[in-house]
This record gives structure tokens, C-alpha cells and sequence, in this order.
């Protein structure tokens, strides 16, 4: 969202309680609705960011510019007098000496300083106390005032800034008509000329204002001018007063979009967000389609895809059609009629089940779309929310390529989606982009773009294959994996310095934070773990399944451990995912619990004769069970009985042998279970 200077000092004027940083938090959900034009500002950059980055020959960080704003007087003059600083800008100054820098320097973070002290949130000045503060602002204005060097336009704005705080509106016009508007520094005149319309609004010339703050797309500046208009009633009343009021684009677009974000009940809304009842929605959309009907507005095309817009948020999904339709036959700028496209395209994309006839036109959009998405943001939003909330639902279930392809290239906004697929739909899908035949332009299109690697593809179906037990299979595509692939991810480091034949129960295999992120212990990832597992546990099932009696038993015991290591509780989790999640991840709409496998083999174990083992396996299985109370929330009473009958099981092998193998305190172990027990 954009920063507005100037509504920060409107806002300084009606409350101490409004700091001087006004940034608004972007929702999650992204507006279709624009017609407001491409901000110069989205980006967040600092529109002086290229000033300072003349002054130090080279980039600088978001630091050093964004602790001027933040830099108390104290500290200033401590660095002055130390002849050195940690700001760059500051350092340089001070390394060369260039007193007229230091000067501008000590009049910027006094002025900052005092914001800071005037409208802290947390400590209030007293009366006398702002008194104090405001002439500091008299003082840093006579010295900007004054000046005539080479940093006039900055001293200018300076100057401007002062009087906006101490209310003075008619000399910050006066200061803009005289001075600022031959700035030649451009990222001072704008914000020179932002601080004008605040000083217009101030003197009740509200249209003057709204006129400039439109001209620089200041959007929150716009919504504080109009705030009491922001609703139905407001763009009747602006519409009836002036048919092409330069304030009525944005009126609309806020109406739109706070219909969807009412609509969008899940996601986050901005702090100034205001709902929009479903019979004020329908009201707007009489009205729009009657002014764009009208021939009295020179835009008709911005209120009949308005319109559509809103049937469209409303279910209305017949009647937006109709509009987007005529709304695209209607007169308009170039920025509503590319808007009306794109909504055209949310429109008809709606439950689409893909087909070749349908499939030139997606084409040919996404093309466009893409052009587009290179210079403006909007459209790249826009895209996002046409594929991952129209085509991606509408297909995943009846067209898996053309929906993996989807969440593939336009950001896997979707996250996981992959994990929806099977090892079988995932190598389908591997198959059909390495070696596309009868496929759509469309399709063509999209496997172009396609950023994958080939060890992404062998990697994610013998990782599927895998956790479905499909060993063979996962074999197959682990074995072709490059060892490099796996050093690229953050789990490299757990693979390099874990094993999954130790026993969890006995050993947690912790990792210091140092070797976790350390690029020596990545490198020293020697061989591909996910592979020699599953190499290793098919030759273990093999040799259980052909053991004698005596050796059967041990090999269940192991079997439980490696099944256990790469569950969701192992040390060893990333043999099967990519990530970790207290709540669990599937890697596979088929894979198996490789916890219950490992009760599996584990139950066997106890069946053992061998006393040793037999202990290790009764407190592995109290170890597992146990482990589910971890999820208050999922904890059953089948888990309450096995937790049960383990610890009686552990209990009875304790007072027939003693304590189990490596573990000689646990009975505190048991008595911690049992607390949880009675907690949960």
C-alpha cells in the first residue's frame, strides 16, 4: 500500500494519538477493481532514496535511511563530537567534513526528533511540553528560510513541513506558489506539492486539494478527504454535484473493493476497512448502470464494470456477464477499459472446466495479462486471484496438469498444492511437461514458462512414492537426484548430521542453531539420505520377511525405528517432507502413517524372548503413544487406551526385570506421561 506523507501531518493536527509512520498493511486478498491509475509509490522505496544514493557514490541500505527518520538529537551530537557514526550517511558527512551537509543533517533528525516527542503514543507532552516542541519547529524554519545553497529545494520542503505542523496553511501555500513549484528536485516537489493540498484541505478549498492528491495517486490522503463520503450516498452526492468530479474514480473503487472485502469474509482487511450491506451493493449497482446508460459521464465503461463487479461479489453472476459484456462496447481511459478486461476475465472464468474452445481465449488473455503484469502490479494481483480462485478450483479434481501448471507458474500462491497429488498424478505430470503431445497452445504457453528443475520433478514422485510405500517406484526417481539438489535446501544440514537408525526414544539427535545454518555442514552433505533409505528399508523388509524366529524379532525392533525416524516425530521427518508442522504434513493424498507402521513392527518386537529387546520395544511403543498428547486437539480416547495399556505394559516388564536398557530414570519418564494424562 502507499505511504502518504501528507496524510500523516492531516492526521498530526486532529490526533497526538497518530504516529508519524501511516502505512497501511496490504490484505491478502487482491482488489479486481482498479481505475485509479499506477502508483509511483507502491514500491515502498523512499521517494528520496535516489538523493542520498547520489551522495554516497553507491546503493545504501533501508537502514541508514530509515533510522534518519529515527535518529534522536542526542545520538546526533554525540556521533559529531566522536567525528564518526554507524549511519553511512551520517559517517560520510562527518569523514568529509562537509559542513553543509552536517548542518541540513542536524535540521532533518531535530525535525524528526520532535515529531517523535510531539505525537508519542506512549508518553504524551504536556501543554507546556508541545509548547517547547512547536517552537523548535519555529527555529529549524527561520534557519531554512534563510538558506540559499545548494540544498534549497530540501530546505524548502523543510520550511513547508514546519509550518504545515504549527498549522500555518496559508503561508505553506503561499511557500509552494513562490518556491516549490520551481523545485528541480522532483522527489521534493512532489512531496512540496502533497504538502500544498494538505494545506488547501485545511483551508476548506477541499475539490483544490482533491485535485492534486488525485493527480498524485495519494490514496490515503484521498480517503481521510473523503472519508464522510465513502458509501453509496457520497458518490450519488459527488456524481449529482459533478457528472466527471475527479474524486468519483476513487469513490467507486473504494465502494468496489470494500464490497469485496466484505464479500472476502476470510481474509485480512485494512484498518480502515467499512462493510458494505448487500442492499447498498445492489443500490450501487442500479445506480452505476444507470449513469453508464445515461451518456452523461465521460467514463461510462468505469460504472458498468463497477457494476459487474459487484453483481458478480453478489453471486449475480448472469447479470455480471451481461454488464462486463457491454461494458467492454463502452467509452473509457485506457486504465478502466484494461480494468474491465480483466474483471471480463475473472467473469467468465468462473467454474470454467477447461477446453480446447475455450482455451485460445485464456491464451490470449494471459498474454496480455503478462505484458501487462511487467509494469503494473495490478495485474499480476489480478492474475493470481483469476487462476488460484476460479481455474485452479474449477480443475485440480478433473484436469491435474493443467492445474499444476497453473499453481506452478503463477507463484504456488496455493501452498502445497502438490501435496494434493499422488506419486502416480505427480510422475503423470513430470511426463506430460517433459514431453507435451496434444497439447493446447494454452497449455504450450504455460510448460514454457515453467521454472523446474528436473531433480524438483524425480525428487517430489520418489518422495510421493515413498511416503505411499511405494518403494520401488521411489526408488526409481530418488536414485536420479542430484546430490546438489538436496544441498540447495535447508534440511541438508539435519540430513547431513542425522541418522534414522538411532533409536528417537533413547536419543534426540539436536542440532546446534550453528550447524543448522551452516554452509560447512551443508557442503558436507555426502550422499542422498531420502535414497539410501529407501534403498535400506526394502533390503530390512526383505530380511524380515526371510528371517528365522530369532532374527525376526530384532529386525521388527529396527524396522520400527526407521519407520519411527521419518514420521512426523523422528528426528529423521524430512526423509518424507520438506517441511515440519506440529500439526502434521502430508506429502501425498495416499501416504501412510509411518508412525502405525512403526507400532506395527514394534508390537512384533515385543513378542521377543530377549529380554533386552524386549524392554527396548515396550518403552519405544509408551514412547510413540505418548507423543499424541503433544495434540490436545486430536487427542481421542483410543489414544487415552493405548497410552494406558503401554504404561501397564512398561510398568509389568519393569517389576519382572527392572529398569529398561538405557533408560535407568524411567520411572520419572512414566510419571511424566501420567501427569500429562491427568493434565489432558
Amino acid at each position: 500500500m502507499k505511504k502518504s506523507i501528507v496524510l500523516m501531518l492531516i492526521l498530526t493536527i486532529f490526533s497526538c494519538k497518530i504516529s508519524k509512520a501511516c502505512w497501511e498493511q496490504q490484505t491478502i486478498n487482491y482488489y479486481m477493481y482498479r481505475v485509479m491509475g499506477v502508483s509511483s509509490d507502491d514500491s515502498g522505496i523512499s521517494p528520496f532514496n535516489e538523493f542520498w544514493k547520489n551522495y554516497l557514490g553507491k546503493d545504501l541500505s533501508t537502514w541508514d535511511l530509515n533510522s534518519l527518520c529515527h535518529y534522536s538529537i542526542e545520538e546526533f551530537y554525540e556521533d559529531r563530537d566522536q567525528g564518526k557514526s554507524n549511519n553511512e550517511i551520517i559517517n560520510l558527512a562527518l569523514t568529509n567534513k562537509d559542513d553543509e551537509m552536517i548542518n541540513y543533517l542536524l535540521n532533518l533528525i531535530t525535525y524528526y526528533d520532535v515529531i517523535d516527542q510531539l505525537y508519542n503514543t506512549w508518553n504524551y507532552p504536556s501543554e507546556d511540553e508541545a509548547k517547547e516542541l512547536k517552537d523548535k519547529f519555529n527555529s529549524i524554519y527561520e534557519t531554512s528560510k534563510n538558506y540559499s545553497g545548494k540544498l534549497k529545494d530540501r530546505y524548502t520542503l523543510m520550511s513547508m513541513r514546519c509550518l504545515f505542523q504549527l498549522e500555518k496553511y496559508a503561508e505553506v501555500e503561499k511557500l509552494w506558489l513562490s518556491e516549490g513549484i520551481k523545485a528541480e528536485d522532483n522527489a521534493c516537489k512532489q512531496t512540496m506539492k502533497a504538502l500544498y493540498a494538505g494545506s488547501l484541505y485545511h483551508q476548506k478549498k477541499v475539490d483544490a486539494a482533491l485535485e492534486i492528491f488525485v493527480q498524485l495517486n495519494d490514496i490515503q490522503s484521498i480517503k481521510f478527504c473523503t472519508n464522510e463520503n465513502r458509501n453509496l450516498k457520497g458518490i450519488q452526492e459527488t456524481y449529482n454535484k459533478n457528472h466527471n468530479h475527479v474524486v468519483l474514480p476513487f469513490l467507486i473503487q473504494d465502494f468496489v473493493n470494500m464490497t469485496q472485502e466484505t464479500n472476502d469474509e476470510d481474509y485480512g482487511r485494512p484498518s480502515d476497512f467499512h462493510s458494505i450491506e448487500n442492499k447498498e451493493a445492489k443500490d450501487f449497482v442500479v445506480f452505476a448502470n444507470q449513469v453508464a446508460d445515461s451518456k452523461a459521464t465521460n467514463d461510462p465503461v468505469m460504472w458498468k464494470s463497477a457494476a459487474a463487479m459487484v453483481d458478480y461479489l453478489l453471486g449475480n453472476y448472469d447479470n455480471a456477464k451481461k454488464e462486463i459484456d457491454a461494458a467492454m462496447n463502452l467509452q473509457g481511459s485506457e486504465v478502466t477499459k484494461d480494468n474491465a478486461r480483466a474483471i471480463k476475465l475473472l467473469v467468465y472464468t468462473r467454474n470454467m472446466n477447461y477446453t480446447t474452445a475455450n482455451s485460445n481465449y485464456l491464451l490470449n488473455e494471459f498474454k496480455w495479462l503478462d505484458t501487462k503484469s511487467k509494469t503494473d502490479s495490478y495485474f499480476r494481483c489480478a492474475t493470481v486471484r483469476i487462476v488460484f480462485q476460479n481455474l485452479i478450483p474449477a480443475n485440480k479434481d478433473n484436469n491435474t496438469n493443467l492445474a499444476f501448471l497453473l499453481n506452478s507458474v503463477f507463484g504456488k500462491y496455493e501452498y502445497g498444492f502438490e501435496d494434493h497429488l499422488s506419486g502416480q498424478e505427480m510422475e503423470n505430470v513430470y511426463n506430460y511437461v517433459s514431453n507435451p503431445k496434444k497439447v493446447t497452445p494454452f497449455e504450450s504457453w504455460l510448460i514454457s514458462k515453467l521454472e523446474i528443475s528436473q531433480d524438483y520433478y524425480f525428487d517430489n514422485i520418489g518422495t510421493k512414492y515413498l511416503s505411499e510405500h511405494n518403494l520401488s517406484k521411489a526408488e526409481t526417481y530418488l536414485s536420479k537426484v542430484k546430490l546438489d539438489y538436496y544441498r540447495s535446501h535447508y534440511y541438508a544440514n539435519l540430513m547431513a548430521l542425522r541418522d534414522y537408525n538411532v533409536e528417537r526414544w533413547f536419543t534426540n539427535q539436536v542440532v546446534s542453531s550453528e550447524d543448522e545454518y551452516s554452509d560447512d555442514v551443508r557442503k558436507g552433505l555426502l550422499e542422498n539420505q531420502r535414497y539410501k533409505y529407501c534403498k535400506e528399508l526394502q533390503l530390512k523388509l526383505l530380511q524380515y520377511n526371510n528371517a528365522s524366529e530369532n532374527n525376526k524379532y530384532e529386525l521388527a525392533y529396527q524396522l520400527g525405528v526407521m519407520y519411527q525416524q521419518a514420521s512426523q516425530w523422528g528426528n529423521c521427518w524430512y526423509l518424507l517432507h520438506d517441511t515440519w508442522s506440529v500439526g502434521g504434513l502430508k506429502y501425498s493424498k495416499n501416504e501412510i502413517d509411518f508412525e502405525a507402521k512403526a507400532l506395527e513392527y514394534l508390537n512384533i518386537a515385543t513378542q521377543t524372548t530377549d529380554a533386552e529387546l524386549l524392554g527396548n520395544a515396550k518403552y519405544a511403543i509408551l514412547w510413540i503413544n505418548r507423543q499424541k498428547l503433544n495434540d490436545e486437539y486430536s487427542f481421542t480416547d483410543k489414544d487415552q487406551e493405548a497410552i494406558e495399556n503401554s504404561l501397564k505394559s512398561v510398568g509389568d516388564y519393569i517389576q519382572k526385570y527392572g529398569s529398561i536398557n538405557q533408560m535407568e530414570n524411567c520411572d520419572v519418564i512414566i510419571g511424566y506421561v501420567r501427569g500429562q494424562m491427568e493434565d489432558n
